[in-house]
């Protein structure tokens, strides 16, 4: 008070409480702050607002963690970085983007991010990977985090410091990994990212999970591979699958072959069946060309009844079944009767031709012995017999 002219002073040891007092009083040039951590962060604003006059922070108990929010610390960055010395932050409510910065700048110790599901969901990795990570809290209304299969595994430690609970949406997971993912409390729903075959050998555990929601086919390296009444059993599973895919069907009975054939995700068919339902569609069988792969028969010792023409249409039939078969040829014109009946598994031949055919070839026919199985006139003629020819075809 003595002073009889302008003066200005530079003090020092000023208490956190008293900043802001002394920043506006005229005659302060300069001052620097001398107090515990607890009282600094109290004050953090008022330092910040000290601005230039501010020229300094020392902490009576350096060791002390001060704790401030993200916002805090963005709000009073110049005034932080006036504290000399040794400092410990621990910074709370960070957005799960600014964790990896914040955890990068000088005095942090530890991190705690507050965010949206969907932020921390994008931010996993890195989360991960910040070792000053302390805690997670989602806000707002908690929604499943939508990460990949692998993230689950990779990112354990981040979705540990999740507080309170949380759930898993689960993206481009292994057809192998679906089982263990479905046993996970954690997973409310799950998408599987796999080849064909992989999807294709997993199907069974597939079908049985309540939380698979769709299948994408990471490549098509081979047919599913399924039975008939997998087929059936198994058609919301399938109906999972988002692209385009191919199916190889097993132990599929006749009656289903045209549903099956009309189905353009089957590219091949593998029919088992009596040898009466083989000879019942065999017209069928033929008609599928390259899909079908395999006839085999549940009653091997029962001849296949097939018409001349179907048998020499039909090569491609006969060739896919599996085993021994016999056939008996029907429908047989009187002059091939003799040369079918030496073809590979012709075990009879039933004749149906016009008389004059049938006289012509009567010898022939009566020479096949028990391989004739009958002979059918189609036109209202008369067979034209020798006497030698009658007594020796009475039987």
């Amino acid at each position: 008070e003595k002073f009889t002219a302008g003066y200005e002073v530079d003090l020092t040891g000023v208490n956190a409480a008293s900043a802001a007092a002394v920043a506006t009083n005229v005659h302060v040039r300069s001052f620097a702050v001398t107090d515990t951590a607890a009282r600094i962060t109290s004050s953090l604003d008022a330092l910040q607002t000290a601005g230039p006059s501010l020229s300094g922070i020392s902490l009576t108990d350096a060791s002390t963690l001060i704790k401030l929010s993200a916002a805090q610390m963005q709000r009073n960055a110049d005034a932080l970085a006036k504290i000399g010395g040794e400092v410990h932050l621990a910074v709370s409510a960070a957005s799960a983007a600014d964790a990896q910065a914040l955890a990068a700048q000088t005095g942090v110790d530890s991190v705690a991010v507050s965010d949206s599901s969907e932020n921390i969901a994008s931010q996993l990795d890195a989360l991960q990977a910040n070792t000053k990570l302390s805690a997670i809290t989602q806000t707002g209304t908690p929604a499943a985090l939508a990460i990949t299969a692998a993230q689950v595994s990779d990112n354990a430690g981040a979705l540990a410091k999740i507080s309170g609970a949380y759930t898993l949406d689960v993206r481009e997971a292994l057809a192998a990994d679906a089982a263990s993912l479905q046993a996970n409390s954690k997973v409310v729903s799950l998408d599987i990212t796999d080849s064909s075959s992989h999807v294709g050998a997993a199907l069974q555990t597939l079908s049985g999970l309540s939380k698979l929601g769709s299948i994408s086919l990471s490549e098509d390296d081979g047919a599913i591979s399924l039975s008939q009444s997998q087929l059936d059993d198994w058609s919301d599973t399938l109906g999972k699958i988002q692209n385009t895919y191919r199916l190889a069907v097993t132990d599929v009975t006749t009656a289903n072959i045209e549903r099956l054939a009309a189905d353009d995700r089957v590219s091949a068919m593998a029919v088992t069946a009596t040898s009466q339902q083989v000879a019942e569609s065999f017209d069928e069988l033929a008609a599928l060309g390259s899909t079908l792969t395999q006839v085999s028969l549940s009653t091997p010792d029962t001849r296949i009844a097939i018409s001349q023409s179907q048998w020499q249409a039909g090569a491609a039939v006969l060739d896919k079944l599996s085993g021994a078969y016999q056939l008996n040829l029907t429908e047989v014109a009187a002059q091939d009767a003799t040369s079918l009946s030496t073809q590979a598994h012709v075990a009879g031949v039933s004749v149906a031709d016009t008389a004059s055919n049938i006289s012509a070839n009567f010898d022939e026919l009566l020479a096949l012995g028990d391989a004739l199985e009958s002979v059918m006139v189609t036109d209202d003629s008369d067979v034209v017999l020798t006497p030698d020819q009658i007594l020796g075809g009475t039987s």
